[in-house]
């Protein structure tokens, strides 16, 4: 066990007071006998693991939570049905071993419809988009409820299009009846494209920690995982327990001091004590009350975080987290820091700190300055940030063509960037080309994070126009 600081013990005291996460709905009865009644047994066998699988995962041990679910059921004594499960809770875990799991369900016993779908999406997963598509095709044969045919439908219509059937992809997207189970379809596209779970992060992260000398930024990245905990894009949220845990891991193994006079404790104390802010333009900030405001100045003001003589942090994700903290509170402008921080950052960009970069184009951003256009030019050609590439392409507005070479170059090196595919299918459709190609990109790409099904759903008919056009 790790010997609690002062620091970390005011920080779970305070966490305690921060609001409480929802519960977990309470998992639905199964139906009597068959199958259902073997997946719900399964399920409590492996929930007797589920602590020490936790505490496993608590300490970075991603291999040993892996095998403890494995080996909860010795191979030779397991079911279909148990490998099913153990197959479901390693997909944020372990791809490989997810995989072996359900091809072993798959393999004992391949006409049960749970066990189908598993491996459907484990073939969707790894790319073989025919194998998917055909067995989703005999599922949705089984006459499943309505629900579950929307789901299956619209993965189906995924695999069309890669399968360059863009007809029937729009058929299988029409039966979907996208507008009637919005969640059913954005949490179907999850379970295919989702990333590995911050579990997983987090663990690959505590092992940079302890294990490669002079990572700067592992300490950042594991703490801001911590703060910014995203299970899914609909649920992120700070993790209390694993911040605890690992502020004091943090001062013991890499510091060797607290943190509570740092950059990163002022992040980790306005950011886990129930005041979340987010990092991720695309959803939502969360202000705390104004009453703060004064509180947070005077730390800031001691950290030499603001003010003339101030400089920002030398990580540049752990500046632009600390400048978040800032302006939401209003504690300063955003003209204000540029005008502490924009020589020390762009210095910094310029020799190779990609987040020190991005942190300065924020402040850019919010300031209305005309030399945004010129950094993100200095990413893109220095570093080949997708960040900037979108940035300067979305410049152009009605004046950007498909065959500008930022974007076909930007478009060579991220294939499946949904605003890179975005730009391209509008670009073309000025020029008055066909748009079947690249609005078929578009939507797999949308796919790929599907947040709100509304996007592709306005896809697919533009796509059904664009084939009435063809012919």
């Amino acid at each position: 066990m790790l010997a609690p600081t002062l620091f970390t013990v005011l920080l779970a005291a305070a966490l305690q007071e921060a609001p409480a996460a929802p519960p977990e709905p309470a998992p639905s009865p199964s139906g009597p006998g068959g199958f259902e009644a073997e997946l719900a047994e399964a399920g409590r066998r492996y929930d007797r693991v589920a602590t020490a699988v936790s505490d496993l995962l608590l300490e970075g041990d991603r291999a040993g939570a892996t095998r403890a679910l494995v080996e909860a059921v010795p191979a030779d004594q397991r079911s279909a049905a148990q490998a099913i499960v153990a197959g479901d809770r390693l997909v944020p875990l372990d791809r490989a071993q997810s995989l072996a799991l359900h091809e072993e369900a798959y393999a004992k016993d391949a006409h049960q419809p749970a066990v189908i779908k598993a491996w459907a999406l484990e073939q969707h997963r790894a790319g073989r988009f025919a194998e998917a598509e055909a067995l989703y095709v005999e599922l949705l044969a089984l006459e499943p409820g309505e629900e579950e045919n929307a789901r299956l439908c619209a993965l189906r219509a995924d695999c069309l299009l890669h399968l360059d059937r863009p007809e029937e992809a729009c058929a299988a997207w029409r039966a979907a009846d996208a507008s009637l189970h919005p969640t059913v379809i954005e949490q179907a596209a999850w379970e295919v494209y989702a990333p590995l779970g911050p579990e997983a992060r987090r663990c690959a992260l505590v092992d940079r920690l302890l294990h490669v000398e002079d990572d700067r930024e592992a300490p950042v990245e594991l703490v801001l995982l911590d703060l910014h905990w995203d299970r899914d894009p609909w649920n992120v949220d700070v993790n209390t327990v694993t911040t605890v845990h690992d502020v004091s891991l943090l001062e013991r193994e890499h510091y060797k001091q607290s943190i509570a006079g740092s950059p990163l404790g002022f992040v980790v104390r306005w950011t886990a004590a129930g005041r979340r802010f987010d990092f991720d333009d695309e959803l939502p900030k969360l202000k705390p009350s104004q009453d703060n405001r004064e509180e947070i100045r005077a730390e800031a003001e001691a950290l030499e975080l603001i003010g003339p003589f101030s400089k920002p942090p030398s990580s540049g994700r752990l500046a632009a987290a600390v400048d978040q903290i800032l302006l939401d509170n209003e504690v300063v402008t955003a003209e204000e820091l540029l005008k502490w921080h924009e020589h020390e950052l762009l210095s910094r960009a310029k020799k190779g700190g990609v987040d020190s970069l991005h942190a300065l184009a924020n402040l850019y951003e919010l300031t209305w300055n005309d030399e945004l256009e010129e950094l993100q030019r200095v990413g893109w050609k220095k570093y080949g940030d997708v960040e900037c590439a979108v940035g300067l392409l979305e410049r152009q507005k009605d004046d950007l063509r498909s065959h500008d070479l930022v974007l076909v170059q930007a478009l060579a090196a991220h294939p499946d960037d949904a605003r890179l595919n975005r730009l391209m299918a509008e670009a073309v459709a000025r020029e008055g080309d066909l748009l079947v190609e690249p609005l078929s990109r578009q939507i797999r790409a949308d796919f790929r994070r599907l947040e709100s099904y509304q996007t592709v759903n306005t896809s697919f008919r533009r796509l059904e126009a664009a084939l009435r056009d063809r012919k």
